[in-house]
């Protein structure tokens, strides 16, 4: 190599180092964030958003961003996301919102939630050496804006159908279910209107005997709700249903109710206290005798209901209770409590809690006699019981590099 050669190379390779040492001089004050979005298509934002350093735990980011999502009125899906700063950047936040229609698709939701995040960021890399690099531009037309008709007044209506099949030598199994729902929300009032199908058949072939399991249901459910106030709603649910399994022909439901939130229903996608009392009547034919001799009644009951959801920083909790009971006798009553929690305790480590119980003392359609094996082994009629629960518990601690920023798909994640 001559001289020229070797000090042409070390030039080359000193730019490059130097070069080399401004960009990662740059990501190194690149803003950190945190980005807590479970419907966050997140590989896909890591590649198209490169600006930014990813955190994988909350307390080393200098902005928290914090995403909630609402079903809205024409059956989509409204998307929030908070911007908290923290750090330097403590006690400066924003608040973002789009919504999608219910046949948006997934590059979409994933342009839209892209295009949210940088505008959020804004603010804050501004204060950054990346400010220099921001160029801003507005897409529109030089159009007058005009009203908006909808010749669907609001209405939104949905079809489902579906099957399902499984089978091996000895087993076999088939199921089916349809679905037709009208819907229509405004500000003022909420309309839903479902009616639901199901049927499963059960095979079992063992040896030379061939045990056949059916069941099927239908329901019909209403719901209507009227806003009073920012706290007070108004309104009742109506269902009628059928069901083998619980041996109903007939369960005709209604139900008046109202409800107070504590806090305003314009913050519900972060926080709820709602208390719902709900006093009606219902009907039952049943398809069996009960155990106390009835093949039919009517009733008067009452429910109270109490719902908490919060979704934070240090992550999310959403608690409900529910008790009701027959006027009639107060002795048949139902209690039941769900409770979810997802909390960030430490960096890398979070705790996930999910479970609920019920208190059953109302069971007036347990058809009297003698219960066969294969109802009890196939579930094809309900038990008395007394109680029920269900839950579990996950702990998770993750350690090493503050920085979650490359995406490598190979082989799966």
């Amino acid at each position: 190599m001559t001289a020229r050669a070797f000090a042409f190379a070390t030039l080359l390779v000193t730019v490059c180092l130097h070069t080399f040492a401004q960009q990662k001089s740059l990501k190194d004050e690149a803003v950190r964030i945190f980005l807590d979005c479970a419907s966050c298509d997140t590989e896909h934002i890591k590649k198209e958003l490169t600006f930014v350093n990813y955190m994988r735990d909350r307390n080393d980011a200098q902005v928290h961003i914090l995403t909630t999502r609402e079903m809205n009125g024409a059956g989509g899906v409204s998307h929030t996301f908070f911007f908290i700063g923290q750090k330097e950047f403590a006690g400066q936040a924003d608040t973002l919102s789009f919504s999608l229609p219910a046949d948006a698709t997934p590059d979409e939701t994933r342009t839209k939630q892209e295009n949210t995040i940088k505008l959020g960021l804004v603010r804050y890399m501004a204060k950054t050496p990346y400010a220099n690099l921001i160029n801003i531009s507005i897409d529109g037309h030089n159009e007058e804006d005009s009203e908006v008709t909808d010749k669907w007044n609001s209405w939104v209506f949905k079809l489902e159908a579906s099957t399902f099949f499984d089978a091996e030598q000895s087993y076999r199994y088939f199921s089916g279910s349809t679905s037709i729902g009208a819907q229509r929300v405004t500000e003022n009032l909420k309309v839903e209107f479902e009616a639901d199908y199901y049927f499963s058949k059960d095979q079992y072939i063992f040896e030379d005997t061939t045990i056949y399991s059916t069941t099927n249901e239908k329901e019909f459910e209403h719901l209507l709700v009227k806003s009073i106030n920012n706290h007070w709603s108004v309104g009742y649910s109506a269902n009628i249903e059928s069901s083998l399994y619980q041996n109903y022909s007939l369960n005709l439901t209604f139900y008046p109710a109202i409800e107070y939130n504590l806090f305003p229903y314009s913050e519900s996608n972060r926080k709820q206290l709602r208390f719902l009392y709900a006093a009606g009547v219902r009907h039952f034919n049943y398809i069996d005798s009960t155990i106390y001799n009835k093949t039919h009644e009517t009733l008067l009951g009452q429910e109270l209901g109490i719902a908490a959801q919060f979704k934070q920083k240090w992550g999310t909790i959403n608690i409900s209770m529910e008790g009701s009971n027959y006027f009639h006798n107060f002795s048949f009553n139902r209690l039941r409590l769900n409770a979810e929690l997802n909390l960030r305790i430490y960096k890398g480590l979070s705790l996930t809690i999910y479970g609920g119980a019920q208190l059953v003392h109302d069971q007036l359609n347990l058809p009297k006699g003698d219960v066969s094996s294969e109802d009890v082994l196939l579930r094809r009629r309900q038990l008395a019981s007394q109680y029920n629960y269900w839950g579990s518990v996950g702990l998770t601690y993750s350690f090493g590099s503050i920085y979650n920023n490359v995406v490598n798909p190979r082989f799966g994640n």
